[in-house]
């Protein structure tokens, strides 16, 4: 478990000097954009790193490097630890009725704000063409993508014990239920293209069985389907119906 937390953290850490000459902890007279953002960042000032990014990304709006950057700072406004969830992920150590609920205790409390971040964040890794997408983008992509729609699952689970019951199955509606299943088809789909480090391979091959799991649910709908797994965290009967 060290060593899969020591990999991850200069996995991360790497990802952050790429095309960087100079050590973030040196001062430097003028920093450049990636290097001052990566050090906010490591110091846990999200909102910080974002106002950099922000102002180098107004005058070089195609800067892929600067725009993946953003997406982490902007994870990290909402609360959604990227090491955590790597390890996490990466572990045999995350309990829960199935794959998406077990992401529920590693991720923050649901709000409209952090809600919002997460969409944001999915929406800038999404806007970086797939010829140009490193594999550490389409790592965050799995992951962030995985994040937003646990995240949205959880929003429903009103007591937050990662169990759902039919009362709180029946406010999902089928147009939440749709937008939960495509951003974790985003999450497999860049789960597909990643390659890299043996844990974070692991990372994302769970992403890939959190959709087996929904593919394997009966239901006409995929709507249908998501019900039917979010009540088997609750070990509620399948065949969850669709909402009027």
């Amino acid at each position: 478990m060290v060593n899969v937390k020591t990999n991850a953290l200069s996995f991360w850490l790497g990802l952050s000097l790429l095309a960087c000459n100079s050590n973030v902890y040196e001062p430097i007279e003028n920093p450049n954009p990636a290097d001052q953002a990566a050090a906010y960042m490591d110091e846990q000032k999200p909102d910080e790193a974002i106002s950099v990014l922000d102002k180098a990304l107004s005058g070089d709006s195609q800067n892929y490097q600067l725009i993946s950057m953003l997406a982490s700072a902007k994870a990290q406004k909402a609360g959604v630890d990227t090491f955590d969830l790597i390890i996490r992920l990466a572990s045999e150590g995350v309990s829960g009725g199935n794959g998406l609920t077990a992401m529920f205790s590693i991720l923050p409390a649901v709000t409209v704000e952090n809600r919002r971040l997460m969409l944001e964040v999915v929406n800038l890794l999404a806007s970086i063409p797939a010829a140009s997408r490193t594999d550490a983008d389409n790592l965050k992509a799995t992951i962030f993508n995985a994040s937003f729609t646990a995240l949205q699952a959880k929003f429903f689970d009103a007591d937050g014990d990662g169990s759902f019951t039919i009362d709180e199955l029946a406010n999902l509606d089928d147009e939440s239920a749709d937008a939960i299943i495509n951003s974790l088809l985003d999450a497999q789909n860049s789960a597909v293209l990643f390659q890299g480090a043996e844990e974070n391979g692991v990372a994302a091959e769970k992403v890939e069985a959190i959709k087996a799991e929904l593919d394997a649910q009966p239901g006409a709908t995929n709507a249908e389907k998501l019900r039917n797994l979010l009540a088997a965290s609750g070990q509620l009967p399948n065949n969850i119906p669709s909402t009027p």
